[in-house]
């Protein structure tokens, strides 16, 4: 008897019983009217059927921002090591094979994480986020052509690239943010 229609039957069985004995001044008039009848019966009903229909709703709404939402910290997981990676190599002057591919496989790995969860949000109940994803997207091939463009790998990083990397970089962790935000503010 812990949910609310337990606690209910026992208020009303409690009622009940008090008025057959006309405890407190209650009465019980034992005359059945139909449309009082229906109306209780529908009542009983739609809070019955609200209980476990919103119930099931808001479990799974849950879920699914859950699921959204760890996807999006993958995300920014994945780009704060390549951005790691990077200050490593602009740090040490160099640009190794093994950085190159490290960095390559970040980028590789970033790309598939924004499409798996764009892919995610088409499929779930929150769709009509699909279309929010073209800023993170172009986001990403800027922060792709920083890290990358100009004499990648042949060369370490420029001076100047230190100032591209971080306005790219920015500008993708805010709009993966961003997403994180929306998802998370759907109802």
């Amino acid at each position: 008897m812990k949910t609310a229609a337990g606690i209910l039957v026992g208020i009303f069985v409690t009622v009940c019983i008090a008025a057959y004995f006309q405890i407190g001044g209650l009465r019980l008039n034992l005359e059945i009217k139909p449309v009082e009848l229906a109306t209780f019966l529908v009542s009983a009903f739609i809070a019955v059927f609200l209980q476990y229909y919103l119930a099931t709703q808001v479990n799974d709404r849950r879920s699914e921002k859950n699921l959204l939402i760890d996807n999006c910290r993958d995300a920014l997981t994945i780009l704060k090591s390549c951005r790691d990676l990077f200050w490593n190599c602009y740090e040490s002057g160099k640009l190794t094979k093994s950085n190159k591919t490290s960095i390559l496989g970040y980028l590789r790995s970033l790309a598939n994480s924004l499409d798996s969860l764009e892919s995610a949000v088409g499929l779930s109940q929150f769709s009509k986020l699909k279309y929010q994803f073209r800023p993170a997207k172009d986001a990403y091939f800027s922060y792709k052509n920083a890290l990358t463009g100009s004499g990648f790998p042949a060369r370490p990083y420029r001076n100047d690239a230190l100032a591209d990397h971080e306005k790219t970089y920015r500008d993708l962790n805010a709009e993966i943010q961003s997403l994180l935000f929306q998802i998370n503010k759907q109802r």
